[in-house]
């Protein structure tokens, strides 16, 4: 079972977060609708990131080896940019369906309006994220790509392009891209799902690939301009640490405090 090295795991965290600063700041400041950098619940998404790489990186690189790395079938002998597209379709696919499931199910929602809480939205408001779903989804992602075998090279080229792509669909850029966005997940496409009327949160839940949302019925590109105002339908309280028990309250009060069906999504 591999040790994990904290100072080596602090120090890619960082780094990971300077790059997208010197990325994503620029560009929003450049081509986004007017917001601040420095925006309300900035501090609180400094403390889901970290909080967040760690737990990816625990899940992914040490319970999920140590679980499955024996259980290995092997696609190391196909091209390895098949190999590629095919580790982000079963990833994307895995991800559907829990994030479906997680806007279905009452108490799994409890935990997923937190990342649905962010009201501006831009390219650090990806890691508003609740430990308990970030663990969820590394396993649905990771699991299926180490049962299936792919070599180290890919699942590193994999995680490289799913993390992109996931600070990508929440940047706050304008741009519409009319004919990738049924090919691929772009801000436009991802941002009518962090809209606040439930029925177009309730859509969208592919981020890599449109076509999982085309064969379950739960694609929605409305015409016009972008959304214009995101956030959840109940208030979420804006501190990390409130965030943290925020689902756990929820949860107790939905089935140990009133009845069951009182408290709904």
């Amino acid at each position: 079972m591999p040790c994990l090295d904290f100072r080596e795991l602090s120090t890619r965290g960082l780094a990971g977060f300077a790059i997208l600063c010197l990325f994503f700041i620029p560009l929003e400041r450049m081509t986004g609708r007017p917001q601040k950098t420095w925006r309300a619940g900035f501090a609180t998404d400094l403390g889901h990131y970290s909080v967040g790489y760690g737990v990816g990186r625990i899940v992914s690189e040490w319970l999920l080896m140590s679980l499955v790395n024996s259980s290995r079938i092997g696609l190391d002998v196909c091209p390895i940019a098949f190999q590629v597209i095919l580790a982000l379709l079963v990833s994307d696919l895995m991800y559907y369906l829990l994030h479906r499931l997680m806007h279905q199910t009452p108490w799994l929602w409890q935990f997923h309006m937190v990342h649905h809480s962010s009201v501006e939205l831009d390219w650090l408001a990806t890691v508003r994220i609740h430990p308990l779903e970030q663990i969820l989804i590394k396993i649905s992602q990771m699991a299926p790509l180490y049962l299936l075998g792919f070599p180290p090279a890919v699942l590193a080229i994999f995680m490289l392009c799913s993390a992109g792509m996931a600070f990508w669909i929440h940047a706050n850029v304008p741009w519409r891209f009319p004919i990738l966005r049924w090919l691929i997940v772009t801000p436009e496409y991802h941002h009518w799902h962090h809209h606040y009327q439930p029925k177009e949160q309730h859509k969208n839940f592919a981020v890599l690939f449109p076509l999982w949302d085309l064969l379950g019925g739960t694609l929605s590109l409305p015409e016009g301009d972008m959304p214009f105002q995101y956030g959840s339908d109940l208030p979420v309280p804006l501190g990390y640490w409130q965030q943290f028990i925020f689902p756990f309250r929820r949860i107790y009060r939905m089935y140990w405090t009133v009845s069951p069906t009182a408290d709904k999504l």
